[in-house]
């Protein structure tokens, strides 16, 4: 899980790398919305598309995305909960809870490694990193 102030840098790095906008010309409020933050772009692009575009920045820009913290995201789970009137507030909270780092390879119940570095075996059960 990331933290809150990881998740905030992977949300603003992110919506700044999938809209073509620096983050001083766009109003990241926590309660701005992401189709407000879409219309404040002189875009060609529609909203859906560039909300597309953001999910597929999240999850997979090494350097915006949540890999620049060596973590994954289910962009299939991002997706179900992420529209239009997501507020700045809402995909930062999404981000951090979903994110997930390392996990053991336990096969009945791997679970998510302490960050930085990550063990090579879990402490816990003493499975595998990967």
């Amino acid at each position: 899980m990331l933290t809150e102030a990881q998740a905030k840098e992977v949300v603003e790095g992110s919506l700044e790398d999938a809209l073509g906008v620096t983050r001083s010309k766009l109003n990241l409020s926590p309660n701005t919305s992401f189709a407000d933050i879409a219309a404040q772009k002189s875009a060609v692009n529609a909203p859906q598309e560039s909300l597309h575009q953001l999910l597929i920045t999240l999850a997979s820009n090494p350097s915006t995305g949540v890999g620049r913290f060596e973590h994954y995201v289910d962009v299939n789970q991002l997706a179900s909960d992420l529209n239009l009137r997501t507020t700045v507030a809402q995909l930062i909270d999404l981000v951090s809870k979903t994110a997930v780092g390392k996990l053991c390879s336990n096969p009945t119940d791997p679970h998510e490694q302490t960050c930085c570095p990550y063990p090579s075996t879990c402490p816990k059960c003493g499975f595998p990193v990967r």
